[in-house]
């Protein structure tokens, strides 16, 4: 290429020499013709055919000598951005795949989350309740022997106090009805019975 750019200008260098060499013979041509006052018929047209095809030839080896390697690499360097840009498509398609099968895929795995999830939340209700259930119970069987314990308390309670209530009043009775007369035969049938036994003895 850089070729090429430089056989450009030496090509427009020649044909402007080449044109101004044809006008200075020319003028040249015209002022010899008139000193002389003969008429000279010199056409300069087959050196300006001959000038340009020889500058058309020059220019077309160069192009083919420069033009061939730069097309060439410019091809590769084409083809090279196409296999690149091909590669590139492929994995964004390969990307966008992906994509769309995890998008596909999620709400399969929401409704999973919540399926298990909701299954987690049964199993810890389940869980509550049991423990629930087993605190009662205990708290049940506490309390029920609390109230027995307190009923034997208080029927051992009960008791010691009819049995108090019960002296008492015999105690009671016992001096209503002890005269001191009731209270002299007691003694002396008392004694009498000591005395037999102790004569038996």
């Amino acid at each position: 290429m850089r070729r090429l750019l430089l056989a450009l200008p030496l090509a427009a260098v020649l044909v402007f020499a080449q044109e101004h060499a044809a006008e200075s013979g020319e003028h040249k041509a015209a002022a010899s013709h008139e000193s002389s006052g003969e008429a000279h018929g010199t056409d300069l047209t087959p050196w300006k055919w001959a000038n340009f095809a020889m500058l058309a030839a020059l220019l077309g080896y160069m192009i083919k000598k420069s033009a061939g390697p730069f097309f060439q690499g410019r091809n590769d360097e084409i083809q090279k951005a196409l296999v690149e840009a091909k590669i590139a498509r492929e994995e964004a398609e390969t990307r966008a795949a992906e994509m769309d099968r995890r998008m596909a895929n999620l709400e399969a795995e929401i409704q999973l989350l919540r399926d298990n999830s909701a299954k987690e939340m049964q199993a810890e209700a389940g869980r509550i309740q049991a423990d629930t259930e087993k605190q009662l119970a205990r708290l049940q069987e506490v309390a029920q022997q609390e109230i027995e314990a307190s009923a034997k308390i208080a029927t051992s309670d009960l008791r010691a106090f009819s049995s108090s209530l019960a002296l008492q009043l015999a105690e009671q009775k016992i001096r209503t009805q002890l005269t001191p007369d009731r209270q002299g035969s007691l003694v002396s049938s008392f004694i009498d019975r000591m005395r037999a036994k102790g004569g038996s003895n």
